[in-house]
């Protein structure tokens, strides 16, 4: 064998190739495998050979990841779900996170794997060895509190009687996929009730004496939680800002069951008191189909908002205020008219609001006022079109109620025309008018041209009059209109 033949035969013994050894299919962040269906959730396979990606988190306790693997969830429901290691081969440590890329994660995950987790956020599980090993590994993700049982819809809790008081709690509890959000922009965990009234009447709801501070409370009619028809809500009951519990007022109709919904806000969990009770009954104008028609150019009628409510989709007639107890009237104008609405006389700090529209819902905004000229009471002007009906509402400012004198007056141009007098005799010119009101007198040979008279002071009686000198062979015209009490 020559020297040349040895060295090949040499070389030849010392080649070899390396194989290329793959990494599980989940290695990088990217590849995450996507977990879907009931809880218990179950994230398993094996971290061998598996890497870490450039910007990759620690892990709690500053644990550097070694051979991480990856899988997501999105949540379908707001609750507080726990993660757990299961059957695993080797020692795993883990990680909980949100976040769009590997670089910018978010660690989710607090003490004994608690993870507060929101409906349609998608959260990213990070399984790895303990001090590098590899091996088999699994993870479970499962509801970390017991569901209530009146957790969903149609596990709602039975309620019965005209009054009722019953503790529940929370915790745990979810929100099903087309479930409303009862009223507020941020609800979680809500439970369910249904009440069948027993007798039509007004009722109260509330959870004032839960020791959640933060509630959201609704009512609704409707067999399917994605199809329910709102009846009343409320997230915040007072106006002061450490009362977060809910009231709210409905009326209820004999043999209708009704949902009741009861969450917190954000998400926020705890032992819930559900009270219901007859509530007084409100004046017979409470509601704006119980509108009480009124007619003519001048009408004066007494009414009250005690135990008057506030209906679903109401406008507020004073958006800077609380609104909380209207009651309605009607009025249609026969001619085109300039009229007044005040509440002078009403006993408390009213809020006055004059619409247009033909349901709650659709209402449009003519007129409102709230303190007129510095008092209490409230007045508003408006030119009415012919045939138009206009809706009135008289509310409380804050939640304030009482007697009620609404008064409304077409002022103008109301046209008196005066036969032909003869020789400079007097006329008698007559209306009907409110005591302690300026009224403005003006004349017209022409309908056109109007000359100021006077101004009359009415007294107390129902009705006031001037006295006009019509010249010889001449008609004059006259109208009469009540001054503001403030400025248009």
């Amino acid at each position: 064998m020559s020297v040349q033949s040895r060295i090949l035969w040499v070389a030849c013994l010392v080649s070899f190739s390396v194989l290329a050894v793959a990494s599980p299919p989940n290695d990088d962040f990217a590849n995450a495998v996507a977990l879907a269906g009931s809880f218990p959730l179950t994230a398993s396979g094996n971290n061998s050979n598996a890497t870490v990606e450039i910007g990759e988190p620690d892990y709690v306790g500053a644990t550097v990841a070694t051979h991480s693997v990856w899988w997501k969830w999105t949540a379908d429901t707001t609750t507080d779900v726990r993660v757990r290691v299961s059957d695993s081969s080797i020692p795993v440590i883990f990680g909980v996170y949100t976040g769009a890329s590997v670089g910018t994660l978010t660690n989710v995950m607090g003490p004994g794997g608690i993870v507060p987790v929101a409906s349609g956020t998608t959260y990213y599980f990070s399984l790895d060895g303990l001090n590098g090993s590899e091996g088999d590994v699994a993870l479970e993700v499962d509801l970390a509190f017991g569901a209530p049982d009146n957790d969903n819809f149609n596990d709602r809790t039975v309620l019965g009687g005209s009054s009722f008081s019953v503790d529940g709690d929370n915790e745990g509890a979810t929100m099903e996929e087309g479930e409303d959000n009862h009223g507020s922009t941020e609800v979680g965990a809500s439970i369910w009730y249904s009440w069948t009234a027993p007798a039509s009447a007004a009722m109260e709801l509330d959870t004032l004496l839960s020791g959640l501070e933060d509630t959201v409370l609704a009512v609704y009619t409707g067999s399917v939680v994605s199809n329910l028809t709102l009846i009343a809500e409320n997230d915040d009951y007072g106006d002061q800002e450490e009362e977060y519990r809910s009231f709210l007022t409905f009326d209820a109709i004999a043999g209708t069951e009704y949902q009741i919904a009861v969450a917190g806000y954000a998400g926020g969990r705890g032992l819930v008191t559900l009270r219901l009770a007859l509530g007084e009954a409100g004046p017979v104008n409470d509601f704006f189909a119980d509108a009480i028609a009124v007619s003519g150019s001048s009408v004066s009628v007494l009414g009250t908002t005690v135990n008057a409510t506030l209906e679903l989709n109401e406008p507020d007639h004073d958006p800077a205020v609380l609104n909380s107890s209207s009651v309605w009237w009607s009025w249609q104008s026969s001619n085109a008219l300039r009229v007044e609405v005040d509440t002078f006389g009403s006993n408390f700090d009213t809020i006055l609001g004059v619409y247009t529209g033909s349901s709650i819902d659709s209402l449009t905004l003519v007129a409102q006022n709230n303190k007129a000229a510095g008092t209490d009471q409230s007045w508003l002007s408006f030119d009415a079109e012919a045939g138009e009906t206009y809706w009135i509402a008289v509310d409380g400012q804050g939640g304030d109620e009482g007697a009620v004198s609404l008064n409304l007056f077409a002022v103008s141009p109301e046209i008196t025309s005066l036969f032909r007098l003869q020789n400079g005799m007097e006329c008698e010119v007559v209306w009907n008018s409110v005591p302690g009101r300026t009224y403005s007198v003006h004349s017209s040979t022409n309908l056109v041209d109007w000359l100021f008279e006077t101004n009359v002071v009415a007294s107390t009686s129902e009705s006031s009059s001037v006295f006009v000198l019509v010249p010889e062979n001449q008609t004059k015209n006259y109208f009469v209109s009540r001054m503001p009490l403030v400025d248009e």
